[in-house]
């Protein structure tokens, strides 16, 4: 009598896929609910978040987070502005600053705008000045005139820097005809919380310990490269997960985001421990800059809103002699109360829980106030 006959391979295969297809059916369904009950969160959300930082730029610079100066990486020190881009790694003009650089020659129809400030003045021109250009042109004035929009503005900058800037060009010989300084926040805030709190004398240029630090011992270096291979871990798993259609599983989305937040806490735990090393102590008399006995939050705000005063009076008075149109704006902070009405995308993407650098704004004499042309 013959015995049992023995699945096809068809049938075993096909038993196989199905077998395989439950767990991964119950792997996935496990990661959504992990995600939704445990993180709080949804796919959408994660699949956001994963596709953001592998946009982003910031996370490959090995300066410690607890300055907020990611951003070091890429600049360079300049002898009166204190920094800009680095020409040699940077899509900026020969000067450190995006787009072109200024006219030295500009033809009678030339109209020429230079825009200064820090990262929002920087955003404005990157993204609004085709728009400034094109609602100027509406008006008879400039409806004829070829309109050029410059920038002189670097995200982190603060005065007397956006003064140095214009100074600097006025005395190469370029030309201006109306130049628009947006600041206001990184003037008030920036020196308590990026210098003087490390020991720094506050009215330098922002993080200025880490500008004027020429040296590093075998221990910050070998815990640079240990970041560098956290770094690594972190952009190959961002590349691996963020490929269509990987980036709709569940399972997936969330064991990047596991591994990412173990991995990054590892990466700033290591940079803490650089930047603490780097104590008030340590520093050399470049890094300190001038000694200074006034450290509370409110004296040295104080002191900075004085100083950004007196610079935004400086450059209307230089431009005001070469007949050049300033005009200074108050920078937008959406943390003063009911500034205004906030449609949801920026609910979502622009309101978060204040942090320290916003609350030195309670301190700011300036906060609400309206400004316009040649005020301060």
């Amino acid at each position: 009598m013959a015995g049992p006959q023995k699945p096809s391979i068809a049938r075993r295969l096909c038993f196989t896929i199905v077998a395989v297809a439950l767990v991964v059916m119950i792997v996935e369904a496990t990661s959504l609910l992990l995600i939704v009950a445990v993180a709080n969160t949804s796919p959408s959300g994660i699949r956001k978040e994963l596709l953001s930082a592998k946009r982003s730029v910031a996370d490959a610079s090995a300066v410690p987070d607890s300055t907020n100066a990611v951003w070091i990486n890429s600049k360079i020190l300049h002898p009166y502005i204190g920094f800009v881009f680095d020409t040699d790694n940077e899509k900026v003009n020969r000067f450190g600053f995006h787009g072109d650089p200024p006219l030295i020659d500009p033809a009678p129809d030339d109209y020429v705008i230079a825009i200064t400030g820090g990262s929002v003045a920087m955003g404005f021109f990157q993204t609004a000045r085709d728009l400034l250009v094109s609602e100027l042109q509406k008006y008879p004035p400039f409806a004829d005139r070829r309109i050029h929009v410059i920038s002189l503005s670097e995200d982190g900058m603060k005065q007397p820097q956006q003064l140095m800037a214009l100074n600097f060009f006025l005395a190469l010989g370029y030309r201006f005809d109306c130049v628009i300084n947006l600041d206001g926040f990184n003037d008030a805030v920036l020196p308590h919380v990026d210098n003087a709190t490390h020991g720094v004398f506050p009215l330098y240029p922002r993080s200025w310990k880490w500008h004027a630090n020429n040296t590093v011992d075998a221990r910050t270096l070998r815990r640079l490269i240990r970041v560098a291979r956290l770094q690594s871990v972190r952009i190959a798993a961002r590349a691996v997960v963020s490929h269509f259609p990987l980036y709709y599983s569940p399972s997936l989305l969330l064991s990047w985001r596991v591994i990412d937040r173990r991995v990054k806490a590892r990466e700033h735990a290591i940079k803490g421990a650089i930047g603490d090393d780097m104590t008030a102590d340590t520093l050399t008399s470049a890094q300190r800059g001038p000694a200074f006995d006034r450290h509370s939050l409110e004296d040295v705000v104080v002191d900075s809103v004085a100083l950004w005063q007196q610079s935004s009076q400086l450059m209307a008075d230089a431009c005001r002699s070469r007949g050049v149109d300033y005009f200074h704006f108050l920078q937008p902070n959406q943390y003063v109360r009911d500034s205004k009405v906030f449609s949801e995308w920026e609910i979502e993407n622009a309101i978060g829980e204040p942090d320290y650098m916003y609350r030195a704004l309670r301190w700011t004499p300036c906060q609400g106030q309206q400004s316009g042309k040649n005020k301060v």
